[in-house]
C-alpha cells in the first residue's frame, strides 16, 4: 500500500496515525492500522485535519448504528446480502470510480430491520474501498427506483444511508444518482436534501433512464438501465467475502443452495440482470373506449374499492404515429364496461353524517389520517398508461412520472392544423355528473394549442388554476393565455383575447375573462380563468376559509356561465370545469375532492372523504399528492359543514386535526 502513495502522502498518513492513535489510547480504544489510515486520508484528499474529523465521525456512527464486527453468515444478514438489494458492479465510470447499485424495489421495510440492511450495505461498501483504485477515484452510489412503490421506501433508512455516505464513510463520494424517482418520492427527497451538506448537495441528482448515461457510460450500466453490463451479484459476493477474509468452509456454507453463475442463474437471487418485467402483447382497438370493450367484466368500483394486483405493463416500443390507437389488454377484473360508472351519487357506500366524519377524523388524528392516506397511495393502479408512454407523446408530459390512465384520458378530436389526440388530461366524475371535471397538468409551451383545442372541444367555460407560473425559481406552468388586457394570442386554430382581469377583494385569487374564437368557424365563446394565488407547491393553502371561498366562487362563476349558454342541453351544472396545477394531481385533486364533497353534503347531508379520494384516483392517477393535502381535505370539508350549520361552530377543527394549520 505504501508504495502506491507519494512520499508526501505517506508523511501525512504517518502524522494522521500518530494523532488518531494518541486520541484513541486516551479513550482506551484500539489503534487504527496503516491500511485504514490510508483510506481516511485518501477520502479527504490528504487533508489531515479533515481526515481526523472523518475518522471520529466514522467511529461514532459505527458504534451508534451497531456496524462493528458484522457477521455475514448470520441468517438475517446473509438473506440481505443474497437479495441483491445492494451490489457492486464489476465496472467503473469514466473516471475510474466504483459503482454501488442499490435497487429500491428489492427492499421491503416490513421484512427486515434498518440495522440489518445497514450492516449488509456497510459490509459490502467496506469491501469495495479495499481497492486503492476506488480510494483514489471514489464511489458513485446509484439509488435505482425503477419499478419501486411507496411500500419499498424507508425514509429513515435513506437518511441513515446518506448521513453515512456524506460524513462517516472513508470514501470519496463522487455523486448519488437517484434513477427514475416516482412522483411520490419527490417531496421526501426535498426533505432528504436538508440532511446533506452543501458540498454534497451538488452531487445528488435525480435522473431518468436516459439521463443516467451522462453520468455512467453505457458499458458500465446494467441492461435494465439501458446499458450492456451484466450484473453478477454472486461473483461480487464471493469477492466481498474474500476481502473480509471469511474462512473457506464458511464461504462454502454461505453459498449453499445458491447456484454458481457459471452453471446457470442463481436460484435464491432476485434477477437483477434483467429487471424488465415480462410484457404482454398489445392488441389494436379503437382509441375511444366503448361500453362493450370488456363485456366479460361485471366488477364495479362504485363502492370505492380497488382491485388487487397490478395490471400488466404495456410493451415498450416507439410507435411512429400521431394517432394513439393501441391499448394493452387488461385482465377482466381490471376492466369495467364503463370507466365512468363509478359516478359519485347519493348511493355512494358508507356515507357518514358530518358528526360521524368529525368523530372518525378526530379519533384518527393527523398521524392516523396520514397513515390512512399512505394506504390509499399503495393501492394498485386501476388502468394502464400506454398512450402517455408512447414516444410520440412522452414530450407532452410535464413530468415523466405523472401519466394519464388510457380509458379516462381526454381524446382530442381532429382540428385544422393539429396533430395527434393526446393531452395529459383525464375526465373525472363529479357528484351525479359524469365527466364533471378535467384534471390536467399545467400546459407546456408545446401543448398550448392542444390545451385550447381541448377547451374548445369540451365546451369549457371555467378554468381553475391553482399554481403560480413560477414557484421557488422553478417554472410550474407555461403562460398559455395573453397576459395583458386587450391582448390577443393565437394557439393553433384558436384565438384568445384577454378581455379583463380583476383580483378578488381578499387578494386570494384573480379572475380573467377570455374571448375564445374558432378561426375556422368564426364561433366565439367567453371563458373565465380563475387563478388561486396562495397555494404553495407540495403544500396546502394557508387558510381553509380562503380556499372554501375560492371553491364557492368557482361554482358561482360556472353557474353564471351556464345561464349564458342557451344552447346547452347537457348536465345542469354545465360542461366540465378544467382544473390544473403543475402536475395536475396534488392541488388539482384537492380542489376536485373538496368540490365533490361539498356537493355530496349539499344534496345528502352526508359525506365520506376517504371514499371520494379513492374514487378520484380511479380516474386521475396519483390525485391528492401529499398526506397534508389529504388532511386538509378533511379540515376544509368539516369547516364547510360548520358553515352550513351541520356541526357546532365552537369546534376548532384545525386545532383538532393538525397543529400546523
Amino acid at each position: 500500500m505504501a508504495s502506491e502513495l507519494t512520499p508526501g502522502e505517506e508523511q501525512i498518513v504517518k502524522q494522521f496515525l500518530e494523532d488518531v492513535n494518541l486520541r484513541r489510547r486516551q479513550s482506551n480504544l484500539g489503534p487504527v492500522t496503516w491500511k485504514e489510515a490510508v483510506k481516511f486520508c485518501m477520502a479527504m484528499k490528504f487533508d489531515k485535519d479533515r481526515a481526523l474529523e472523518l475518522q471520529r465521525h466514522h467511529s461514532e456512527v459505527y458504534l451508534k448504528e451497531r456496524l462493528l464486527n458484522i457477521n455475514p453468515c448470520s441468517a438475517e444478514i446473509r438473506k440481505e446480502l443474497i437479495s441483491g438489494k445492494l451490489t457492486i458492479l464489476d465496472a467503473r465510470d469514466e473516471n475510474g470510480a466504483a459503482i454501488a447499485l442499490f435497487t429500491a424495489r428489492f427492499h421491503n421495510p416490513l421484512s427486515t430491520s434498518r440495522n440489518v440492511t445497514l450492516q449488509s450495505l456497510v459490509h459490502q461498501l467496506d469491501a469495495v474501498i479495499d481497492s486503492i483504485q476506488t480510494q483514489r477515484n471514489g464511489l458513485v452510489f446509484v439509488y435505482d427506483m425503477t419499478g419501486s412503490k411507496f411500500s419499498n421506501f424507508d425514509y429513515d433508512l435513506s437518511v441513515k444511508i446518506l448521513n453515512l455516505l456524506k460524513g462517516s464513510f472513508p470514501a470519496r463520494l463522487k455523486k448519488v444518482l437517484i434513477v427514475l424517482a416516482p412522483l411520490w418520492f419527490k417531496a421526501p427527497f426535498k426533505i432528504l436534501r436538508l440532511f446533506v451538506k452543501e458540498k454534497l448537495r451538488d452531487r445528488v441528482y435525480t435522473v431518468s433512464d436516459t439521463e443516467i448515461l451522462s453520468h455512467i457510460p453505457h458499458k458500465a450500466l446494467p441492461a435494465h438501465l439501458g446499458g450492456s453490463y451484466t450484473v453478477n451479484h454472486v461473483s461480487w459476493l464471493r469477492t466481498c467475502l474474500k476481502i473480509h477474509r471469511l474462512p473457506e468452509p464458511a464461504v462454502h456454507a454461505f453459498f449453499e443452495g445458491v447456484k454458481d453463475p457459471d452453471y446457470g442463474p442463481p436460484k435464491q437471487l432476485l434477477d437483477i440482470t434483467d429487471a424488465s418485467r415480462p410484457l404482454p402483447a398489445a392488441r389494436p382497438v379503437e382509441s375511444r373506449r366503448t361500453p362493450t370493450a370488456h363485456p366479460q367484466s361485471t366488477r364495479s368500483l362504485s363502492n370505492g374499492s380497488a382491485p388487487t394486483g397490478p395490471p400488466p405493463a404495456p410493451p415498450r416500443q416507439d410507435v411512429p404515429m400521431e394517432r394513439s390507437v393501441v391499448i394493452p389488454s387488461l385482465p377482466p377484473s381490471w376492466a369495467d364496461t364503463d370507466p365512468f360508472e363509478s359516478v359519485f351519487s347519493k348511493n355512494i357506500e358508507d356515507l357518514l353524517s358530518p358528526g360521524e366524519q368529525l368523530q372518525r377524523a378526530s379519533k384518527l388524528g393527523k398521524s392516523g389520517l396520514v397513515s390512512e392516506y399512505m394506504g390509499i397511495k399503495m393501492e394498485p393502479h386501476r388502468d394502464s398508461f400506454y398512450n402517455s408512454r408512447l414516444a410520440v407523446n412522452a414530450g407532452k408530459n410535464r413530468y415523466s412520472d405523472v401519466l394519464c390512465y388510457d380509458f379516462t384520458r381526454v381524446l382530442l378530436e381532429p382540428m385544422q392544423g393539429a396533430q395527434g389526440d393526446y393531452i395529459n388530461a383525464n375526465h373525472v366524475n363529479s357528484f351525479n355528473q359524469k365527466r364533471g371535471y378535467i384534471s390536467c397538468q399545467g400546459p407546456l409551451p408545446k401543448t398550448f394549442a392542444d390545451f385550447w383545442r381541448m377547451i374548445w372541444q369540451e365546451k369549457v367555460r371555467t378554468i381553475v388554476m391553482t399554481t403560480k407560473l413560477v414557484e421557488k425559481g422553478k417554472m410550474k406552468c407555461g403562460t398559455y393565455w395573453p397576459q395583458e388586457v386587450n391582448e390577443l394570442e393565437t394557439y393553433g386554430n384558436i384565438n384568445v383575447m384577454n378581455m379583463d382581469r380583476t383580483v378578488e377583494e381578499s387578494g386570494d385569487f384573480q379572475i380573467s375573462t377570455f374571448c375564445v374564437s374558432n378561426k375556422s368557424t368564426g364561433e366565439t365563446r367567453f371563458v373565465k380563468h380563475m387563478l388561486f394565488l396562495k397555494w404553495p407547491d407540495y403544500g396546502i393553502p394557508p387558510s381553509s376559509h380562503a380556499f372554501l371561498h375560492f371553491v364557492k366562487s368557482v361554482r358561482e362563476t360556472q353557474a353564471r356561465s351556464v345561464k349564458e349558454m342557451p344552447e346547452w342541453k347537457g348536465h345542469p351544472r354545465g360542461p366540465p370545469i378544467v382544473v390544473h396545477c403543475s402536475a395536475g394531481i396534488g392541488r388539482t385533486g384537492t380542489f376536485i375532492c373538496s368540490d365533490i364533497c361539498m356537493y355530496i353534503l349539499d344534496n345528502t347531508g352526508m359525506m365520506n372523504i376517504k371514499a371520494v379520494v379513492r374514487l378520484i384516483r380511479t380516474q386521475r392517477a396519483f390525485a391528492i399528492q401529499m398526506p397534508d393535502q389529504y388532511v386538509f381535505c378533511h379540515i376544509a370539508i368539516l369547516q364547510y359543514a360548520q358553515q352550513r350549520g351541520c356541526l357546532p361552530a365552537d369546534i376548532d377543527i384545525p386545532e383538532l386535526l393538525q397543529d400546523d394549520f
